[in-house]
């Protein structure tokens, strides 16, 4: 594509958003061998950027593997970057402080398990509020497996009277079908419970509990109090195997929920009763990219239409049911289950992953895999695109890159890939015949 059309990102900014940058070191000597800009990357954000990278206790320096990969596609382009892993807030405004910066396009990695499932939080309305004003964003899916593949991490539905809570426990217990509790079948990470109630205003009252293997002992419990002015949110510590985990509405109506155990597993479920429905937060704004990875490592052969190029077996899956609008006001007011809110079709696009970087082969990131490495993946090609004809608007690039994208998975737009791989060559062709 770039010899083709003569670009390569010129023109463009594009910001990352992950854990840091140069914590480990290591940056001046990609910026002097070619594996960053000659002229670096621009570090973005409120206070101390530098210092607070430096506070870092989880730092990997993912955001340089996420600039690598973007360079490696769109050597022209200017990169920059903030930090993601402050919190919430933080994360939010240096969305805002990137666009402020003349970022044309914006990818991230970071999600909180807090971010609503239900209703846009304050980093899915930075990312509304970026996108409204001309940026393209683009997120990680996320690591949580799907449906599809065997592999689902999470549990959606309605809420069901199952009878009176085991072990005394105060409350109704929610029904999984043929039991009331959902059975771990590998070791868990944080368990998150979410149902349909707006953010800050949760009237009815679930609790999570955690139980031992054969049910004859709490083992972990989350009873917040939701009393109208809470949001609708439990979280216990992770968790092993074959233990169970029983939802109670302890008083309420029946709402909605979300089940996830926030873990990933490349081979078979997490959960013994699972669902679809993996994506939440900020990656299933409207009008984000919420892109899937599909594997590239050692590939050495174009990708192809079809089934033997599916999305990694950990890639998180859509849709998303959303039930309120950012300020809280309900999509179907009355109807908060299953028929009820508007549903997200997430993710939206696919790209390659497992691909090589700088950083130490014990790092997780050389090879640098998950949809981590597709996002930025998917943000080289639009930089790209966005170079060779900067007068395309959000909508018209949107168009390209799902036009054009290798239809796998499914035949369509599915709940794995989205519409499929983007792919440079096939959207600049594209662009160019377009008037």
């Amino acid at each position: 594509a770039r010899a083709t059309y003569g670009v390569n990102g010129a023109g463009v900014k594009v910001g990352v958003l992950s854990d840091s940058y140069d914590y480990l070191g290591g940056a001046a000597t990609d910026i002097a061998n070619g594996d960053l800009p000659a002229d670096g990357v621009t570090l973005v954000g409120g206070g101390d950027l530098k210092g607070r990278l430096a506070r870092l206790s989880d730092a990997q320096d993912e955001g340089r593997a996420m600039l690598q990969i973007i360079h490696d596609l769109a050597p022209g382009a200017k990169l920059y970057f903030a930090t993601g892993s402050n919190s919430e807030a933080d994360f939010a405004n240096n969305v805002r402080a990137l666009r402020q910066a003349g970022c044309d396009i914006i990818v991230d990695d970071i999600a909180y398990f807090a971010e609503p499932v239900f209703q846009d939080g304050i980093v899915a309305q930075a990312v509304n509020e970026v996108t409204a004003n001309g940026a393209l964003y683009f997120s990680a899916a996320g690591n949580y497996g799907n449906k599809n593949d065997g592999t689902s991490s999470v549990w959606e539905g309605n809420f069901v009277d199952g009878g009176q809570a085991p072990l005394g426990l105060p409350g109704k217990v929610h029904s999984f079908g043929s039991t009331p509790y959902n059975l771990l079948k590998t070791n868990s990470g944080l368990i998150t419970l979410q149902w349909s109630d707006p953010q800050g205003k949760s009237a009815n009252d679930y609790d999570l509990y955690v139980l031992n293997a054969n049910g004859t002992r709490v083992i972990g419990a989350s009873t917040s109090n939701q009393n109208g002015n809470e949001d609708p949110y439990e979280i216990v510590n992770p968790k092993a195997a074959n233990s169970r985990i029983i939802i109670v509405l302890y008083k309420g109506q029946s709402r909605f929920l979300h089940l996830a155990t926030n873990t990933s597993s490349q081979t078979q479920a997490v959960l013994s009763v699972n669902t679809n429905g993996a994506i939440w937060g900020h990656s299933a704004a409207a009008n984000a990219y919420s892109v899937a990875a599909v594997n590239a490592q050692n590939r050495n052969n174009l990708f192809t239409t079809g089934s033997p190029n599916s999305v990694e077996t950990f890639s998180s899956d859509g849709p998303r049911r959303i039930f309120y609008k950012p300020d809280g006001t309900p999509i179907t007011p009355g109807n908060f289950l299953s028929t009820g809110g508007t549903v997200r079709q997430k993710p939206d696009i696919a790209a390659a992953n497992g691909s090589k970087t700088t950083l130490p082969s014990d790092s997780g990131l050389n090879p640098f895999f998950g949809t981590s490495a597709a996002a930025p993946h998917a943000a080289g090609v639009a930089a790209l695109l966005k170079s060779f004809k900067p007068s395309l608007t959000p909508r018209q690039i949107r168009t390209i890159l799902t036009k054009t994208a290798l239809d796998i998975e499914t035949s369509g737009v599915d709940e794995n890939s989205g519409y499929g791989i983007v792919m440079a060559n096939r959207a600049l062709v594209w662009a160019a015949q377009a008037p």
